[in-house]
């Protein structure tokens, strides 16, 4: 989501407003939802693809090979409350999906409790949109 404060110029100012405008009334009826259905239900649904954007985006700044340690603590340092809601196997799954769909590599298979390691596949190599539907 696009977060501008300042417009670049004039001419564009009032488009910048009325686009923080929208967002912000979005995110105000998406927590009444929250809120209501967690009255009705006790919880709200997480959104299955949380994880599997975070982990994208945390994994293109990730220079090298990574561990899903790693995407934690990126995720953490540059989203808290994203991380909040996250959690080390939601991150994992996350990265196998993301193997099975040749976005990473796994450089060295995890064993017992010694974590997987992983890297970014080329870019030649990828067969397209991380988020296609395989």
């Amino acid at each position: 989501m696009c977060n501008h404060s300042a417009a670049p110029n004039d001419e564009y100012a009032d488009y910048f407003r009325a686009h923080q405008a929208i967002l912000n009334e979005y995110r105000e009826k998406v927590y009444q939802l929250d809120r209501s259905w967690q009255k009705l239900h006790g919880r709200v649904p997480k959104d299955p693809k949380v994880a599997l954007n975070a982990v994208i985006r945390a994994t293109r700044h990730i220079a090298g090979v990574f561990s899903p340690s790693d995407v934690m603590v990126w995720i953490e340092r540059n989203d808290s409350e994203l991380a909040r809601s996250l959690n080390y196997n939601s991150v994992r799954g996350a990265i196998r999906r993301l193997c099975e769909r040749e976005v990473l590599i796994v450089v060295e298979a995890g064993k017992g409790r010694r974590a997987g390691r992983y890297r970014q596949a080329p870019q030649e190599d990828r067969p397209g949109d991380p988020f296609s539907p395989h």
